[in-house]
């Protein structure tokens, strides 16, 4: 197994990191907490699916989007076929598990639990024993020496996979131990001698009852089917009268029909009778109120007339009215209209004033920068007057300090005649300087701000106008269309105001008298309510008077119907021939046959019944007897497979302790001769005994390694680690499949003369493995790695750069 590649996004220092492995041997060097020892946990959950770390939530980077995905992908070249283990866990809980495993780009396994065992296979490792054999720490290192006894043995035992072994014991162990428990329970079930010989005894004697019991029940089966015939003629009989007694009793039924209908349509003779008469009567009466009916037509014309007249009334005064308001509106309209024309006209001129003010403002603040840019300059060169002012006081003063007979400070000669000369022409150029450019520079400055002052204020003046221009000047727009929409109002009204005069104009002249109509509305009132009347009567009389002459012949016609279909039903009843008498003497006979069957057909259940009850007891007797022959059978079977299971727990044992007899001295060997070619001699080796208690050859005598000091222990620590690695893949059968090795801090205790002699002994291990990777942050050690990868932590996350 040759790493290639390494990909991590979110993994814990790691916010994305894409790492090509190199092979041979490989410092890995950084800050601790940068990441170094992470890359190797990436590495073992690639391949096991299975962190250090138990809660999922600490494996997400802590800079991480809470929701963001882990994903980890491992690249790695068995032979010449290349491997690539995907991994991904998604959601804010890292609940959801993604796993997949190409083997050159063929998928070949799918999900977590079948992608960690199609690996365990590929590299014939277990987790365990790959974490054992592959990765090496400083605590792992001491463990070996650290650890004594019974707990040194678990260890090695830990290490080599022996657990496995250990865990299927106890399997086979707890199985033979299931067996025996199962055993002692079913010999409970099995019956005493005695009561094997009573069961058999008491099913012979309830065989020979069931025979008897065949014997009579055979008989009585026999008296059963003659009663039954006996029935069946008898019933054949009185089934004859039955259809007599059943055929008389529906024609009698039909006769009591017939009457009914009789009875029902003799009663619609008389209500259609009287009906009519009561249809005709009401006729004639309106016949006598025909003058009075024929008066509603020509009153409801008259009232539809006044009407109509009376609406055109309403509607003409309503448009009358109309127009006198839309005329209204138009004036105020056009008051309104002319107010908008003013207020424009006098506005106008202020968009003119306002150019003209900002033309002024932008005038006035050029020259106002011009004054301060004035302003500015004669500061300057007012600063620098006071500059050469204070530096000729500053001579002066030197020159009056050093004295007529001092020394001149620039060629150390007597000033004597010379002081008087340079003090004077000092005192002029002073006073000159106060008295004429420093006050003329003030004078200008004065003047300069106060022609700044004046300026500020006309332009703060014309601001203020340019304000009240910019407020009148805003209100144009919206005049505009305020003046717009008076206008359209205007035409609005004036077309409606020529709309109603046209409507008017066509109602023309309209003659309506009030009280004409109230007098007729009572009139017709009373008119209509009479007319009402007739029209219901009316229309009553002509819809029901010929459906009741109708009605009356029909219902005469069904009675003759009725009374004819009577007759021939009374004949037919008499064709029947039915006689009570014979119906009763054939029923008493089949019921009494009846009788007779049912109660043998009672003797023959009780007589089954009884039979049951034997049978169920031969039953008993031989269900007990056939569970104690399968309770034997099973005792023999389980017995006979824990005899297997106590045969294989004492192969599992003896294998386990072959497997540490013939590992102890292959580590032996080779611990031995790393140890001695790191220590150039000094020490020969190291021995390991059966019970894996480790002892270092120093001049000829071997000692407890408890003896020597604790840069000697981690070295032999070291050689161990490296035989037990080996024995593991020995062990697991692996051979050259995987030729990775990593180490964590190992060099911890020792000086750097022993660092040297280890890393010489981790270059020849490179003859068996092709990558050995070594985490380390002594720098000194940089010089014996031909390749180095440093880890560096960064705000978003770890870096690893090759160098």
């Amino acid at each position: 197994m040759i790493l290639q590649s390494l990909f991590l996004e979110n993994y814990k220092q790691y916010g994305r990191l894409e790492l090509p492995f190199r092979e041979g041997l490989v410092g890995i060097i950084g800050k601790n907490g940068a990441g170094k020892s992470t890359l190797f946990e990436a590495i073992l959950y690639c391949l096991y699916g299975k962190d250090e770390i138990a809660q999922k939530d600490l494996i997400r980077a802590s800079f991480a989007d809470p929701k963001a995905a882990v994903k980890l992908r491992l690249e790695f070249t068995i032979g010449d076929v290349l491997y690539s283990i995907r991994r991904e866990l998604r959601g804010r809980k890292l609940e959801t598990v993604v796993a997949e495993l190409y083997k050159n780009d063929e998928l070949i396994a799918k999900g977590a639990n079948p992608v960690t065992e199609q690996v365990t296979r590929l590299l014939s490792l277990d987790r365990e024993a790959f974490k054992h054999s592959v990765f090496s720490g400083q605590k792992e290192l001491t463990e070996l020496s650290e650890t004594t006894g019974q707990g040194r043995r678990q260890l090695i035992r830990r290490m080599l996979g022996l657990e496995r072994l250990d865990d299927i014991q106890k399997a086979v162990n707890s199985d033979m131990n299931a067996r025996r428990n199962e055993i002692a329970g079913q010999r409970k079930l099995l019956l005493e001698p005695e009561v094997v010989e009573n069961l058999t005894t008491q099913k012979s004697a309830l065989e020979t009852q069931l025979e008897d019991f065949s014997q009579r029940l055979a008989a009585e089966n026999d008296r059963k089917a003659a009663l039954e015939d006996q029935y069946k003629n008898a019933k054949a009989r009185f089934d004859q009268e039955a259809v007599k007694q059943r055929q008389h009793l529906e024609l009698d039924k039909r006769l009591g029909e017939l009457q009914e209908r009789m009875d029902n349509w003799s009663e619609q003779t008389r209500v259609q009778t009287a009906k009519i008469e009561s249809l005709r009567k009401t006729k004639t009466d309106w016949a006598l109120k025909e003058v009075q009916v024929k008066s509603y037509a020509p009153m409801k014309q008259a009232l539809h007339n006044l009407e109509e007249a009376q609406h055109k009334k309403i509607n003409a005064d309503a448009r009358t009215k109309e127009i006198s308001e839309t005329a209204k509106l138009l004036s105020e309209c056009t008051q309104r209209k002319q107010a908008l024309e003013r207020d424009l006209a006098a506005i106008a001129p202020a968009a003119i004033r306002l150019e003209a003010t900002e033309q002024t403002i932008r005038e006035l603040e050029s020259l106002l920068e011009q004054k301060v840019e004035e302003h500015r300059t004669l500061s300057a060169q007012l600063k620098s007057l006071d500059d050469r002012i204070a530096e000729r006081h500053d001579k002066i003063n030197a020159l009056q300090t050093i004295g007529r007979e001092g020394a001149c400070p620039t060629c150390f000669q007597p000033l004597l005649h010379a002081y008087d000369e340079v003090l004077a022409q000092l005192t002029a150029e002073l006073s000159d300087w106060t008295a004429t450019e420093k006050n003329k520079l003030e004078a200008q400055l004065q003047q300069l701000l106060a022609e700044g002052q004046a300026l500020r204020a006309q332009a703060s003046n014309q601001k203020k106008e340019q304000l009240a221009l910019r407020d009148q000047v805003a209100r144009l727009p919206d005049l505009e269309r305020q003046l717009r929409q008076e206008e359209q109002t205007q035409r609005n009204l004036e077309q409606k105001r020529l709309s109603t005069q046209k409507i008017l104009d066509e109602i023309g002249d309209v003659r309506f008298d009030e009280q004409q109509l109230r007098e007729l509305k009572r009139q017709f009132k009373s008119v209509e309510q009479l007319h009402q009347s007739w029209l219901q009567d009316t229309a009553h009389v002509q819809r029901e008077l010929p459906n009741a002459e109708k009605a009356l012949l029909e219902a005469k016609k069904h009675i003759g119907e009725a009374r004819a279909e009577q007759q021939e039903v009374q004949s037919k009843q008499q064709a029947v021939g039915f006689q009570a008498e014979r119906y009763d003497q054939a029923r008493a006979l089949a019921d009494t046959l009846d009788k007779q069957f049912r109660e043998q057909y009672d003797l023959l259940n009780r007589l089954i019944g009884e039979q049951q009850a034997v049978r169920q007891k031969w039953q008993s007797a031989n269900e007990r007897l056939e569970q104690h022959l399968n309770v034997g059978r099973l005792i023999a079977e389980n017995q006979s497979e824990l005899d297997v299971l106590e045969k294989l727990s004492e192969l599992f044992k003896s294998f386990k302790n072959i497997v540490l007899e013939r590992v102890s001295p292959g580590i032996s060997q080779y611990a031995g001769e790393l140890f001695s070619r790191i220590t150039k001699g000094k020490y020969e080796g190291i021995r390991v005994d059966q019970n894996f208690e480790f002892s270092i050859a120093d001049a000829g005598a071997y000692y407890p390694i408890e003896r020597f000091s604790g840069g000697e222990i981690d070295l032999a620590n070291f050689c161990l680690r490296i035989a037990v690695t080996r024995s593991i893949m020995e062990l697991n059968g692996n051979g050259r499949s995987v030729e990775f090795l990593a180490f964590d801090e190992i060099f911890g205790s020792q000086d750097e003369e022993r660092r040297h002699e280890m890393m010489l002994a981790l270059n020849l291990l490179q003859e068996q493995f092709r990558q050995i990777y070594i985490i380390s942050h002594i720098e000194s050690q940089k010089d014996y790695y031909p390749n180095i990868l440093e880890i560096r932590a960064g705000a978003q996350g770890s870096v690893a750069t090759w160098i």
